[in-house]
């Protein structure tokens, strides 16, 4: 008796697994709707600048990221522009690796305002104001961004600041189990310690008041990355005129050419 309830508990967890994973198959499959690629045209800067073809691959993108993570409102309203800006930041810095996850992600919280390290959002009294967070511990598949600063980095794309781009980065910097500035899945191991010594030398200038990548990078090596990486997208033509050695390692290491030379050259492996 004992084996045969094992044995059907066995057959209906194969049969809850299968129906599951086709149900998310048939997510990840759909067509964008019409109206998710006009969000994408009017305020996705990275987004307008692709090749028709390139854009269809950006669409099914999106489409795959929002079938795996939920995008949840905290005391907040969700709609779909605010899923398609949170899969838009995501799907950026990882565009050249066609079969690249997170791993970790499960769910993208949005608050309507700042919040704390204790995740209670911000008055005029706090102390601190942080826009975004990737979670640890208990939090571990959780990424939390603010709404207000989630359209900002959008809204205005020239200003080196993204939050959505910023902690995706955080999290590609997570795949290797260190949030150290150096991940693995984009820095390949000969460059590893030129990287790190650009990281020393720029985390220096900005202490001292002589660079102009934003000075939060300066924190430590792994917001150096999240910062560098904003810059990055958001100013590239800028980053090659400031930073011209910054910027040709991190084309090697996005495996892209960056908004205004030339889309159609972005190399996907």
């Amino acid at each position: 008796m004992i084996v045969f309830i094992f044995i059907l508990c066995l057959i209906l967890f194969v049969f809850y697994r299968y129906k599951k994973k086709k149900k998310l198959r048939e997510r990840e499959e759909l067509p964008m709707p019409d109206n998710w690629k006009e969000l994408l045209e009017k305020h996705v800067r990275y987004y307008q600048k692709l090749s028709p073809n390139l854009k269809v691959d950006f669409q099914k993108r999106v489409m795959y990221f929002l079938a795996h993570v939920k995008v949840i409102g905290v005391k907040t309203e969700i709609d779909d522009l605010d899923k398609i800006l949170v899969a838009a930041g995501a799907i950026i810095p990882i565009f050249a690796f066609p079969k690249w996850q997170y791993t970790y992600l499960e769910e993208v919280l949005i608050y309507p305002k700042t919040f704390n390290k204790e995740q209670q959002f911000t008055d005029k009294n706090s102390k601190e104001f942080i826009s975004g967070m990737v979670g640890n511990g208990h939090l571990n598949s959780v990424m939390i961004l603010s709404k207000p600063a989630l359209h900002h980095g959008f809204d205005i794309s020239n200003d080196k600041q993204n939050v959505a781009i910023h902690e995706f980065l955080h999290l590609l910097d997570k795949e290797d189990y260190d949030v150290n500035g150096v991940p693995e899945i984009l820095i390949k191991h000969k460059y590893s310690a030129l990287w790190m010594e650009y990281i020393r030398k720029n985390i220096k200038l900005i202490h001292e008041n002589k660079s102009d990548i934003r000075s939060y990078g300066g924190t430590n090596p792994a917001e150096f990355f999240a910062v560098i990486g904003e810059y990055f997208f958001e100013q590239p033509e800028k980053l090659k005129r400031e930073h011209p050695k910054l910027y040709a390692l991190l084309k090697d290491m996005f495996q892209q050419v960056p908004l205004k030379e030339n889309p159609r050259n972005l190399t996907k492996k």
